[in-house]
C-alpha cells in the first residue's frame, strides 16, 4: 500500500508504524483528518499477529485495563496533535473490540476534540 501510496492505519513494519495513524490534508491546507486503528483480542485477533519493535502485525490494545490502557493511548494520541492552533484537526479512533464495557470506556473518553 505504501508503494501505492495509499493511507492506511493499523498495521506495520513494526510497532511504532502499526500503531502510527493515516493522515489526510483537508483540501484547505488549513488541516488534517487523522486515522488511528487498532484491534483487540476480543475481536478474533490473534495474538501472534501483534506488531513488534523488530517485526511487522497489527496494532493489538489491551484494553481490559481501562484504568492503565485506555490513558497509555490517549497519550500516544496526543502525541500526533498538530501545535498550530489555526489549523483544524479531526480524530478518528476505530478500535476493533467486542466487549461493550470497554467500548463504553473508549467512547467517553475519545469522543469530542483531540486535548
Amino acid at each position: 500500500m505504501t508503494s501505492a501510496n495509499i493511507a492506511f492505519a493499523g498495521a506495520g513494519f513494526n510497532a511504532a508504524a502499526a500503531a502510527a495513524p493515516a493522515v489526510f490534508q483537508l483540501s484547505s491546507g488549513r488541516g488534517r483528518v487523522l486515522v488511528f486503528s487498532a484491534g483487540h483480542y476480543s475481536s478474533g485477533v490473534p495474538g501472534e499477529w501483534k506488531a513488534r519493535d523488530d517485526r511487522e502485525g497489527v496494532n493489538i490494545i489491551d484494553v481490559d485495563d481501562s484504568n492503565s490502557s485506555v490513558p497509555k493511548l490517549k497519550k500516544h494520541i496526543g502525541r500526533t496533535k498538530m501545535r498550530e492552533a489555526f489549523l483544524r484537526e479531526i480524530l478518528y479512533v476505530m478500535i476493533h473490540i467486542v466487549s461493550m464495557l470497554c467500548l463504553k470506556v473508549l467512547y467517553i473518553v475519545f469522543w469530542g476534540p483531540v486535548t
